[in-house]
């Protein structure tokens, strides 16, 4: 059993089809073994787990294909570079993205009923810093130091005053966008805590100016009022890497399965 990320801000599913789970793990953890995904129960590598994602794809309506539906479990000791590979080719040879399931910090009931919570993996940067939803934008990066600890906007910050640093900042800055740099080696937990912290100030925020405004909570606003608050807070988190990316890098050159993609329209 994997014990899923608590979140205050998540995106639900809204169908049974958007919510396919992928499981990835460690059998038993070792310096150099790679982990094995999980699919509707069955436990296969990186290759033979996109071969029945391409079937599982091959079979939805073409109108469908640009729903994001696959929520990804992540197990202990999972590294960055892992996520990164099979993010990349969920994207490039689905045109399917990936996001992490997790629980609702909020969950009042066992944390298997939530089946179709997910947050957004940040995207990459497209050319950063040239990247054009940067534009007029106070960039923040964020690093992650040796040590376990975070970088922001070049200052180092402890991991416990590491979301109130954010909120500081979001107030001095509010035309505000994120920079996550991400290393192979990263492990998931020390990435999702930095993610977490950031976005948890700024849905805060987002429910202080909807009840101030409106007298509601964000979820029981009219379209373009949950438009307006988003665009007063916005939630901008963008991702590069740095270094070597080894199991990505592998997968690049050795993909079996690049020629099998379907010839989506672009996105």
């Amino acid at each position: 059993d994997i014990s899923l990320p608590k979140s205050d801000y998540y995106k639900k599913a809204r169908h049974r089809y958007e919510a396919h789970k992928l499981f990835l793990v460690f059998q038993q953890p070792t310096e150099h073994m790679n982990p094995e995904i999980i699919f509707r129960g069955e436990r296969c590598g990186f290759t033979d787990a996109l071969l029945k994602i391409y079937e599982v794809q091959r079979r939805r309506p073409q109108e469908l294909h640009s729903i994001p539906p696959f929520l990804l479990n992540v197990g202990p000791n999972v590294t960055m570079d892992h996520i990164e590979t099979l993010e990349e080719a969920m994207n490039t040879l689905f045109m399917t993205e990936l996001h992490i399931a997790v629980v609702p910090s909020n969950a009042e009931l066992d944390e298997r009923f939530y089946t179709r919570h997910y947050i957004p993996i940040a995207t990459q940067a497209n050319y950063y810093p040239d990247d054009r939803r940067l534009q007029d934008k106070y960039i923040i990066p964020i690093e992650f130091t040796d040590t376990g600890g975070y970088m922001v906007d070049s200052v180092q910050v402890p991991t416990e005053g590491l979301q109130e640093h954010i909120a500081e900042l979001t107030t001095i800055h509010p035309n505000y966008a994120f920079i996550f740099t991400v290393e192979a080696e990263l492990q998931f937990e020390t990435y999702f805590y930095a993610y977490r912290s950031v976005v948890n100030p700024i849905i805060a925020k987002r429910e202080s100016y909807s009840q101030e405004v409106f007298g509601k909570t964000v979820e029981e606003l009219y379209y373009e009022e949950q438009k307006q608050v988003v665009e007063k807070y916005p939630l901008t988190l963008l991702e590069t890497r740095k270094g070597d990316f080894p199991f990505l890098d592998s997968y690049l050159k050795t993909n079996p399965l690049s020629s099998m993609a379907p010839n989506y329209p672009p996105r």
